[in-house]
């Protein structure tokens, strides 16, 4: 079960393997299957997300979730929530 859930718009933002930062605010789901791992999926239409290493997710109540992304697909990553985020 997971512990946080959401669907909606949010800011996605990456920080690519070249240094790039793109930024888009797009539909997501965003879960937390474990605590401290976030799922992020996200429109296949998003080619500066495939070089992701690090991303934040900004929802519409300005709360944020960022960490090194784990695991990236064509729609989807997951990443370990930064231990800065926990305090």
């Amino acid at each position: 079960m997971a512990a946080f859930a959401y669907a909606g718009t949010a800011q996605l933002s990456v920080v690519q393997e070249d240094g790039n930062e793109p930024s888009a605010v797009v539909e997501i789901i965003l879960r937390e299957p474990l605590p401290g791992v976030f799922e992020v999926h996200f429109p296949q239409n998003l080619p500066a997300v495939q070089m992701a290493v690090w991303v934040r997710v900004t929802l519409p109540d300005r709360r944020s979730f960022s960490g090194a992304v784990r695991y990236l697909a064509p729609s989807t990553l997951t990443f370990r929530l930064d231990p800065a985020e926990l305090t």
